[in-house]
């Protein structure tokens, strides 16, 4: 009795202990965060970044020079501003006068005077719509020098809001933190190891992304603080920014769903919608409610490598009960290159990452209704449409592993009067209904014409491997490897059950992608002989793709053949192998990553508007067409124009036209879903113009007349797709309520 009492005490010391450091660390952080919040209603511009864009910088001062040499104009690169009015500051010496101009969008510009003899001016200026193209432009002067020391922006409100929800995130984190020391401090120790491994693995992952240091050919070349405002060049960066702010532009367009993303090629807007981006709504919130895109893309990742760590987790105990095993086939996992590569170093974490987290539940989701469990129906179902709805390419890869491995099991699935079948079809009928606002959207665009020829902007047999290179490579060493591994424990394996035949069929499938990875594959030759290998081809671009869904699928196969080996040492030498990899890789990748220079300096000062080829235009569009940010007129000289203005997809103008038969063409490519009214709100033709611009012929009665333009989402698809999300979160909740919470009362109560 006594010892008993010793060893609660202990336990009850150490978890006071434990929750005294939580609570200490998170108390410096947040004094940390209360300085940032104080000081983010201000932002002062670095003028040593504008040498970059050719600017004259002595002594940290802007020198602006009347010489002949240099460019006429220099601009800074593009920074970010949230709606609402702001004073931009200019600290400044000049004998002459002299004007800065600068834009805050396409369509919005304003002048700041700095007259000669003052030393400071501020100008106030007032965003509708918050912008990421700001930029401030000067001309070279005519006659004296202009000396600018300081630029400034500050406002009334936050510029930015990153600490107000840093600080919600750190009371979040130390709450949850202090509830798992407290339930965990009382469980056994491999419990524990449970926890604290999981725990490690997920700030492992998430730490490069806050390791703010940059080296150039080894040297290192600049440093920021862990919780400054930084985003590395990766190279899908700048397009999955695109993607976030185009559907937070979407959202202040009033379209619901986003299907037009008005931000894309040059302001004309795509369909966006093509590219699923369900999950990127929390975070175009976050955008709206003024956080930094630096800080939403940080987060995103760090959401997305956790909840990849904790699904592979929780769809390896699904199979097996030897929790070691399951965090060894999870770190594995986790630390896969590809998954590394594109969470980090391609920075796409908002598209390619995001399967990863629903590969292995709907694999393992399978496994289950082969052996007719029935919680296996609904795995399977939110595998498969979370991965639908994340990645078109990779839920196609996906649908081809589970059709081949079920093949391997087809008699257990036609036994006991089709019983697998049945729960293999309701698993559908359930994805189905998850996805069904997404499909009959998809359906319906693809199907009324647009052009798709950029999807095979790239030969995917121009892109694959030579031999000796799938060795040699990061990522094809891993699954090299792997497949051995795999290839090992099938020959070792005794038992001849379902899950071998299982795991055998998934390697078979691994196996056969991991060889279309490489030149070894007869790409060319199939594509002459049958067309639909040429039409899979062009659609899948880069044969790095099928890494997506080999990984998950392997690992699980590793997971079952493990149960029923023997050979303890074999199978820890076969491990020990593939772990040596993954370890050495990872520091490949890490390395990889620090290299990568920085698209965002901080909060506000970067640019993510590049120009992407348009993989959904409008059929007829040429892909590498010239998208102007500007309306024309077929006859100027007859028509006086009395107003413009272009919020996003809406757009109002008044003119006086002359003679009929006169058209304007809007930058807004035409899809169908735009509609136009008069002054008097009659319904006014759209028609499709040069390159797919929006066109709208105009009265020629030498009046005043009005045209507003928007685009409109179907009711039909706004009700559909949030069917779909009112079904998706009714499934959830009852999976949640039916299994996982059943199954820890019967935990607790056998402990």
């Amino acid at each position: 009795m006594h010892a008993e009492n010793m060893r609660i005490k202990a336990e009850a010391r150490k978890e006071y202990i434990v929750i005294a450091g939580i609570i200490l660390i998170g108390l410096a952080v947040l004094l940390n965060l209360a300085v940032r919040l104080r000081n983010s209603n201000r932002y002062s511009f670095d003028l040593t970044r504008f040498e970059k864009n050719g600017f004259i910088v002595e002594n940290g001062w802007l020198i602006l020079d009347p010489s002949e040499d240099g460019e006429d104009r220099l601009n800074s690169s593009r920074f970010c501003l949230r709606q609402g009015e702001c004073f931009f500051n200019f600290d400044y010496q000049t004998e002459s006068d002299y004007q800065v101009t600068v834009y805050l969008d396409n369509d919005l510009m304003g002048t700041v005077q700095l007259p000669a003899g003052q030393s400071h001016v501020s100008q106030a200026f007032t965003l509708e719509w918050p912008t990421d193209r700001a930029y401030i432009s000067f001309e070279k002067p005519s006659s004296d020098r202009v000396t600018i020391s300081s630029i400034i922006i500050t406002s009334d409100r936050l510029l930015y809001t990153d600490a107000v929800f840093q600080i919600a995130a750190l009371l979040f984190i130390c709450c949850l933190l202090i509830w798992i020391v407290h339930t965990t401090i009382k469980k056994d120790r491999e419990q524990q190891l449970v926890v604290i491994s999981l725990a490690a693995m997920i700030l492992l992952a998430d730490i490069p992304l806050y390791i703010n240091l940059h080296f150039d050919n080894g040297a290192l070349e600049s440093v920021h603080r862990a919780l400054d405002g930084v985003t590395r060049f990766g190279t899908d960066t700048g397009a999955q920014l695109m993607r976030l702010q185009g559907v937070m532009y979407g959202l202040l367009d009033g379209q619901h769903p986003v299907l037009i993303a008005p931000n894309y090629l040059r302001e004309n807007g795509e369909l966006q919608f093509m590219y699923p981006n369900i999950f990127l709504y929390p975070f175009a919130l976050l955008r709206l409610a003024g956080c930094s895109m630096p800080m939403v893309f940080r987060w995103f990742s760090v959401i997305c490598n956790t909840t990849t760590i904790l699904s592979m987790y929780y769809a390896c105990r699904l199979l097996s009960d030897k929790r070691k095993l399951c965090l060894l086939i999870t770190a594995l996992y986790a630390f896969e290159p590809h998954r590394l590569r594109v969470v980090l170093t391609k920075g796409a974490a908002m598209g390619m990452g995001i399967p990863y987290i629903f590969i292995p539940i709907a694999v393992a989701g399978l496994f289950l209704i082969i052996k007719q469990q029935n919680k296996g129906i609904w795995l399977l179902a939110f595998g498969v449409a979370g991965t639908l709805e994340s990645h078109i390419t990779s839920v196609l890869l996906l649908m081809g592993l589970l059709v081949f491995a079920g093949i391997s099991c087809i008699k257990e699935l036609c036994g006991d009067k089709l019983k697998g079948l049945k729960m293999v079809l309701s698993s559908v009928i359930i994805c189905l209904l998850m996805n069904l606002g997404f499909l009959v959207i998809f359906t319906y665009y693809y199907m009324i014409g647009i052009n798709t020829d950029a999807l095979g902007w790239t030969s995917l047999s121009s892109n694959t491997l030579a031999p000796l290179q799938m060795i040699t490579d990061a990522e094809s060493l891993y699954y090299f490897v792997g497949i051995i591994v795999v290839g090992i424990m099938l020959a070792l394996s005794k038992d001849r059950s379902t899950a071998f035949r299982f795991a055998l069929f998934i390697t078979v499938f691994s196996f056969i992608l991991w060889i279309m990875t490489s030149n070894l594959f007869p790409y060319e030759t199939l594509s002459e002989v049958f067309g639909p290998v040429r039409a899979f081809a062009s659609y899948m671009q880069k044969p790095h793709r099928f890494y997506t869904v080999m990984a998950g699928g392997l690992l699980l196969a590793v997971l079952l053949l493990a149960e029923h080996i023997s050979h303890k040492k074999a199978r820890a030498l076969a491990f020990a192998a593939w772990s040596v990899v993954v370890f050495s890789t990872t520091i490949v990748e890490y390395g990889k990553f620090m290299d990568i220079g920085w698209r965002f300096h901080d909060e506000l000062y970067g640019d993510i508007n590049i120009v992407m080829t348009g993989d959904y235009l409008p059929e007829g569009v040429d892909s590498e067409a010239e998208f102007s940010g500007t309306g024309s007129l077929s006859d100027e000289d007859n028509v006086e124009s009395l107003y413009y203005k272009k919020l996003g997809t809406t757009v109002d103008y008044h003119y006086v036209a002359d003679k009929d038969g006169i058209y304007a063409e809007f930058p807004l490519l035409t899809y169908e879903g735009y509609v136009a009214v008069d002054e008097t709100g009659s319904s006014v033709p759209v028609a499709k113009g040069k390159d797919a611009r929006l066109t709208v012929y105009l009265r020629g009665d030498g009046q005043e007349h009005g045209i507003h333009i928007e685009f409109v989402v179907k009711p039909i698809f706004s009700l559909l797709y949030l069917f779909s999300l009112i079904i998706s979160a009714l499934s959830l909740v009852y999976y949640i309520q039916r299994f996982t919470a059943k199954e820890r009362q019967i935990n607790k109560h056998n402990e």
